[in-house]
């Protein structure tokens, strides 16, 4: 049961970094349709009733404590929206009820070799991912190629938000960067490397909060492992490929923006000047900031959170979806943070930041402790992976979807497992 839970997970995650909303909207029909990562949640389930010990041993961590508080109270608010929005209510439950994942991976990686082998189940991804950033980007984005769908699916098959692209960029980009601390050997560096500035410029063209999640990611991993000379040339190398494509004046067409260095400038600049920033750039970060306002403002209000079901537009009046018919309904606050305050309130979004605090504090510990190198280069991954995720998700409801919460939620459940197998060798270094 605990093989097939595992396999399973591979599997939802290889087809969640790859073919992302394609892969997610896989289904059984039905009046109330069940899909891939659900079906997942119950194997997990399953396995962890048979298996009491698996929650035993994931409870040792303060993360795994702070997270079934934090999924107790999005118990208590789901029940009354269940009665009064119906399926709409456990669909916005996701983003704390994927969190399951975690609890039950931190108690079924017993033995750091259960951990390496997730690692080198990675290995294989990692060039995969690097390969398929920028050419999906380049073919379906500015070509124009139509992929085709699943039956009974309203989009095609390989459909990626571009802001998970840029979380698995950072992703894959912090483990490269590892590897050789990780004792991990990765062949046709120089081709990686230039896959990896082609990446940055792709996902930097299309998408703002995946290519500060990817930047912020791979920053974070190298002021903590590298010395300064390290990480000049890194930059160095980053900085010639961009270079090389001004120069060559590189530049796709791809709809209202194009891929080229002149959009990734013009999409950074739109993350420091906000509303100032050009054309359609300003109005998607002004709407966004106006409804993240709105709820900030009327926080006193809705203290204890709306619970789930409603239309968060709708609760908080927000008056931009009726001025502009640009602006989609607004479900959730486009910010998983914030729909969390938002909907759970300030008892479930102060849950949330110690979740986290505590999380990243255990692997940072393990980063700064006379561990062996391997380990240290494995939380130094799940640190970057991680936080690229949490910075996504402040541009994009992100951590709501099985793309991005599943993934998520797995790098909590590693880090819980490998907090908890370290925590008696650090507190013997003390």
């Amino acid at each position: 049961m605990v093989r097939l839970f595992k396999y399973y997970l591979i599997l939802l995650l290889i087809g969640y970094a790859t073919f992302n909303k394609g892969f997610a909207y896989i289904h059984i029909p039905g009046p109330i349709p069940i899909y891939l990562g659900e079906i997942g949640l119950f194997i997990g389930l399953l396995l962890a009733i048979a298996n009491l010990s698996i929650i035993y041993r994931s409870l040792n961590s303060y993360v795994s404590r702070i997270y079934i508080l934090f999924a107790l109270l999005g118990i208590i608010m789901l029940i009354p929206g269940i009665l009064k929005y119906g399926i709409d209510a456990v669909k916005d439950s996701a983003i704390w009820y994927y969190g399951i994942y975690a609890l039950i991976l931190g108690g079924i990686f017993r033995t750091y070799d259960d951990i390496y082998k997730f690692l080198n189940f990675y290995k294989s991804l990692v060039l995969v991912l690097l390969v398929f950033i920028p050419i999906y980007i380049f073919l379906v984005v500015y070509i124009g190629v139509k992929v085709p769908t699943f039956p009974n699916s309203p989009v095609p098959i390989i459909y990626p938000k571009f802001g998970d692209l840029g979380v698995h960029l950072g992703g894959a980009v912090c483990f490269v960067l590892l590897s050789s601390i990780l004792g991990i050997r990765i062949p046709f560096k120089p081709l990686i490397y230039l896959l990896i500035g082609l990446g940055f410029i792709s996902v930097g063209s299309i998408n703002r909060g995946g290519f500060v999640a990817a930047v912020f990611s791979t920053l974070l991993v190298s002021f903590l492992f590298f010395k300064p000379s390290k990480i000049v040339k890194v930059l160095v190398i980053t900085v010639f490929v961009v270079f090389l494509f001004y120069a060559l004046n590189i530049n796709f067409e791809a709809g209202v923006r194009s891929i080229s260095t002149q959009q990734l400038l013009l999409n950074i600049s739109s993350i420091v000047r906000g509303s100032e920033a050009p054309g359609e750039l300003a109005g998607t970060v002004y709407w966004r900031v106006m409804f993240w306002t709105t709820i900030l403002q009327n926080i006193k209000q809705h203290w204890l959170g709306v619970g789930f079901g409603p239309i968060l537009a709708y609760v908080y009046d927000f008056p931009y979806i009726w001025e502009s018919p640009d602006v989609p309904i607004l479900r959730n606050a486009h910010n998983s943070h914030l729909t969390i305050l938002a909907r759970m309130g300030i008892p479930g979004f102060l849950l949330w930041i110690m979740m986290l605090f505590f999380y990243f504090s255990a692997l940072y510990r393990i980063i700064k402790a006379p561990l062996s190198p391997k380990l240290r280069g494995t939380a130094g991954w799940l640190i970057g992976y991680s936080s690229a995720s949490v910075i996504n998700a402040i541009f994009d409801p992100s951590l709501e979807s099985p793309m991005g919460g599943i993934w998520f939620w797995s790098l909590i459940g590693l880090g819980v497992a490998l907090s908890r197998l370290s925590t008696k060798r650090i507190n013997s270094w003390k």
